[in-house]
């Protein structure tokens, strides 16, 4: 014997009484945590950079500021007492003029001595080692005339002391920059240890030449303009929008005043400039003026 049997299927639920809606199920699936403290501090910025804020049904970016957690703060800490034991110790030694000191030991002689000299490069970095060396006492006595020479009555610690310590100051930055672009925390960290034992950088440091100071400003530059970009696109025309950018500006002005390759740093956050005209150009959200 056969037959056919057909079952009466249920009758659907009312919205919201059985199954989440499309809009709580895409929310749930995007956030899926959507306590703020159930996150550690990564996720956080993660979710930041997607627009979630806790707290807020508006979806907003994150801000250009400093939002560092304590353990960061700390961690920072150790980044700069790691750096500067790297870059001072025995910062004293060699006791004689190395490589290039010979030229800007020299033009740190004729500023303090107000001669008229001519140099391939801006004077801005040769000034901060010039200030050292006035501050310390130099009588400009010494002629940096040769490489080995014996440093006598010469404040080359302190003239050395300058590119040092900017060079200590890279290292944060670095960090502080990689964490403005949402990178993790354990790659910002990465990224700051390499810079604090690259060879060359560790070098270049210990002596009075000019490169520390131009990566020093070059990396202020960065970190300024990444800030002020996290900050346009959270709100723009703000106070700490426009700190954000005059700090920008006067990092660039660093940078080319340090050394004329920094034109192309300058060149850097030129064509950035760029980009983002052409995103308010073709959004037609924003009105023309």
């Amino acid at each position: 014997m056969s037959g056919n049997f057909r079952a009466r299927q249920p009758a659907s639920p009312p919205p919201g009484a059985g199954y989440p809606s499309a809009t709580t199920a895409s929310a749930s699936t995007r956030f899926p945590h959507p306590r703020q403290d159930h996150l550690d501090a990564d996720a956080r910025r993660e979710a930041a950079s997607k627009g979630y804020v806790p707290g807020k049904s508006k979806l907003s970016f994150p801000s250009g500021g400093l939002n560092l957690t304590s353990g960061e703060v700390k961690l920072l800490v150790g980044l700069v007492l790691v750096a500067s034991a790297v870059r001072l110790y025995k910062i004293w030694r060699p006791n004689s003029v190395v490589f290039d000191e010979v030229h800007f030991g020299k033009f740190a002689s004729r500023y303090i001595k107000t001669q008229y000299f001519v140099d391939v490069h801006p004077p801005l970095a040769k000034l901060l080692i010039t200030l050292a060396a006035f501050l310390f006492g130099y009588d400009d006595h010494f002629d940096f005339k040769d490489i080995g020479k014996v440093y006598e009555h010469v404040p080359y610690v302190a003239m050395r002391m300058v590119p040092a310590l900017l060079g200590v100051a890279t290292v944060p930055l670095a960090y502080l920059t990689l964490r403005g672009l949402d990178c993790r925390a354990t790659t910002s960290l990465l990224a700051a240890l390499f810079i604090t034992f690259e060879n060359g950088l560790v070098t270049q440091s210990r002596h009075i030449l000019l490169d520390s100071p131009l990566i020093f400003f070059t990396s202020l530059s960065t970190f300024a303009w990444v800030g002020f970009c996290n900050e346009d696109r959270h709100k723009p025309f703000t106070e700490s929008w426009w700190a954000w950018l005059v700090l920008s500006g006067l990092s660039l002005g660093a940078v080319v005043s340090c050394k004329w390759v920094g034109l192309f740093m300058i060149a850097t956050v030129g064509f950035s400039t760029l980009y983002q005209l052409w995103v308010l150009v073709t959004d037609i959200r924003v009105p023309p003026r």
